[in-house]
Formats: C-alpha cells, sequence, structure tokens
C-alpha cells in the first residue's frame, strides 16, 4: 500500500492519464462508448473517472452515421468504375 501511494503521489499511477490514453486509442479503433466504458470497468478503472472521460464521445448512433457517412463518400461511384 506505501508503494502504491508513493507511486500515485509521484505521477507514475494516474488513473486519469491511463483512462484518457485507453479512450483514445478505443475511439481511434471506432469502439463505441458503451464498449469501451464496460472495458474499462473490467480493467479495474474508477466509474467516475471513466464516465466523465466519455461524456465528450460521440454517442452510438453518431458514430454510425459518421462511419456511414465515411463509406458514402470513399465507395460513391466504385460500382460506376467496375
Amino acid at each position: 500500500d506505501e508503494l502504491i501511494s508513493h507511486c500515485r503521489k509521484v505521477g507514475w499511477i494516474d488513473d486519469e492519464r491511463w483512462v484518457d490514453s485507453y479512450v483514445r486509442g478505443q475511439e481511434r479503433r471506432l469502439k463505441g462508448p458503451r464498449a469501451i466504458r464496460m472495458k474499462l470497468l473490467q480493467k479495474g478503472a474508477p466509474a467516475e473517472i471513466v464516465d466523465e472521460r466519455l461524456a465528450g464521445l460521440k454517442s452510438d448512433e453518431a458514430q454510425k452515421e459518421a462511419i456511414a457517412e465515411l463509406v458514402e463518400r470513399r465507395y460513391s461511384g466504385k460500382e460506376s468504375q467496375k
């Protein structure tokens, strides 16, 4: 316990930074807020920190719309080029 307290005090263990980093990585992999939250809680991250960090993410529905838009832009007209 003393060692963990010391590590937290000097910044070697920082739940907030770890959660931020994890969320960014999962968002780049197009994971939704619910999936990210579930995984972080399974890993033992504090729920308060997780919920605070995920509040700024797009909703699952908004993510689906953004992905559909991206796919449409990327592949529109590809059928006619075959």
